[in-house]
């Protein structure tokens, strides 16, 4: 989880998209979590067992 709180902090102040190491589905589950807590915008990349979160640096409303 530290890594998607950097990422998150990354993808603030740089205006770019910070993709994370793959996860399982219940660990990304929490990530986009975390990250909508933020209000950033996120995706999932990839095919299982490399899928992974894009956080996107779109703020949500």
């Amino acid at each position: 989880m530290n890594e998607t709180v950097a990422g998150i902090g990354t993808v603030m102040q740089s205006g770019k998209p910070f993709e994370r190491s793959p996860q399982s589905a219940p660990v990304r589950k929490v990530q986009f979590q975390m990250i909508e807590s933020r209000r950033l915008a996120s995706e999932a990349v990839g095919e299982d067992p490399h899928r992974r979160v894009r956080i996107l640096p779109i703020r949500m409303s």
